[in-house]
């Protein structure tokens, strides 16, 4: 066994590296982008909290704006991000940096993805954003076997699928 992916459970990365030490351990892909978007999700609670009246009807049905891919946000979705940027720059910064995060996913070179997590991990601390801060923490410890990704490019869509289609038929 080369390669082995898993998501961030300890149970999961003590096991492949108890019985599969020669593997290189791969995070998966999706757990760790959940994650972020987790903490990005924490920052517009913690504001939606902070408001009230007409702020935070302006901040209602964001949190679907903000999950979505870039790629896949709509004219309206990217006025409603730019109105955000004026009103609440917590919340923008969060999503920019949530954004700016998926172009670790498209790198092909280890050093330069290193160079990117590292930059990256950089400006989220700055942000002063906590749960940001927290998924940092996260993402330094895991380092080593999330930059595994760029020469591997292995994920555990195809077992998750099938885990969720035994769950239905269940």
């Amino acid at each position: 066994i080369k390669w082995a992916c898993c998501d961030m459970s300890p149970t999961f990365i003590g096991a492949i590296k108890d019985h599969c030490p020669n593997a290189r351990l791969v995070l998966d892909r999706f757990h760790i982008a959940k994650a972020l978007s987790a903490a990005m999700d924490e920052v517009r609670k913690v504001e939606w909290r902070k408001v009230t009246g007409a702020e935070r009807k302006a901040l209602k049905g964001l949190r679907w704006i903000l999950f979505k891919h870039p790629t896949n946000r709509t004219p309206e979705d990217k006025r409603v991000l730019a109105m955000i940027r004026k009103s609440n720059r917590r919340i923008h910064r969060a999503a920019v940096l949530k954004d700016e995060f998926d172009q670790f996913w498209n790198y092909k070179a280890e050093w330069a993805a290193r160079r990117f997590l590292k930059a990256w991990s950089t400006s989220a601390l700055k942000s002063r954003l906590q749960p940001l801060r927290v998924f940092v923490a996260t993402l330094r410890k895991h380092a080593e076997h999330i930059i595994t990704f760029i020469p591997s490019r292995l994920t555990n869509a195809a077992a998750e699928g099938l885990n969720r289609i035994i769950r239905m038929v269940k």
